[in-house]
């Protein structure tokens, strides 16, 4: 795999499992260091041993208030520099509206708005000292930001006004970034995941909980949405659902050189998902 951001810094949050994880190994490959943000403390230690980079770790609560400055001076304070942000984390609370309680609503604005503008707020310096550098070839290399978004943020997801809101939000939120740094020479760009196969889009039952914060999250689809979500797959061109690395090689492309002049796309990552295919 060839190494051309070797010497880069990346922060991945919602690292420890799935796409994060597929993300952060894929850009260890391709030279990173990698900045490890997770509520999983021995999951993100799991993926350090599984790195051949350099590797710091943060772990806690993404949605506690100071929580985004945290991984900001976790990152700066080993590694010196941000080069790359990859803004993953996160999951689903799925419920019909009249079953959904506000609380919940609100749970995934908050991980999926809330946390991304926070980080990307406190990283803001960082990133625009790192698009003013220059290479040996005398090229300024941009700085690169990855938020994940879905297709449920286009109506797809059955179920999902919260989770499908709050990724519609994040789609805005990377588009109007975009437009403010794209002179300061950061490209902000979405990933939106069609069907991917992850535990986060398995049926959930009573041991899928995540610990985070000392709360007690539950994760996973009713079995109803994954139906939903099952029937999504055979509208897909290449038929089948996808996989974290599928998802992975996109956000190493988004973070490479051969993006330097892409900012403010979303691109699907949907198997060509009949309702998605254009432009």
């Amino acid at each position: 795999m060839a190494d051309h951001l070797t010497g880069r810094v990346a922060i991945v949050t919602g690292a420890a499992h799935g796409i994060g994880r597929a993300s952060a190994i894929h850009l260890a490959e391709l030279g990173c260091d990698i900045v490890i943000a997770d509520a999983d403390e021995g999951g993100a230690r799991e993926l350090a041993d599984d790195i051949a980079t350099n590797t710091a770790i943060w772990t806690g609560d993404l949605t506690e208030e100071d929580a985004a400055s945290a991984v900001v001076r976790a990152a700066v304070t080993e590694f010196g520099r941000i080069d790359i942000v990859v803004s993953n984390a996160g999951y689903s609370r799925n419920a019909l509206i009249e079953d959904m309680t506000e609380s919940v609503f609100r749970e995934m604005i908050d991980i999926h708005q809330v946390v991304p503008w926070r980080l990307l707020k406190a990283a803001a310096p960082h990133l625009t000292a790192s698009a003013e550098r220059v290479d040996a070839d005398g090229h300024r290399c941009a700085a690169k930001v990855v938020t994940m978004a879905s297709m449920s943020a286009y109506g797809s997801g059955h179920g999902q006004t919260n989770y499908g809101s709050a990724k519609a939000g994040l789609i805005g939120l990377t588009k109007a970034l975009a437009r403010e740094w794209g002179p300061r020479n950061i490209c902000v760009n979405a990933v939106a995941p069609g069907v991917i196969d992850t535990r986060l889009t398995r049926v959930a039952n009573p041991d899928t909980v995540a610990h985070i914060g000392g709360r007690e999250v539950p994760y996973g689809l009713s079995e109803q949405t994954a139906q939903a979500m099952n029937m999504g797959v055979l509208l897909t061109a290449v038929g089948r659902s996808g996989t974290d690395q599928d998802v992975a090689g996109t956000v190493g492309f988004l973070c490479s050189p051969a993006s330097d002049y892409i900012t403010g796309q979303v691109l699907n990552v949907s198997g060509g998902m009949a309702s998605c295919m254009s432009s």
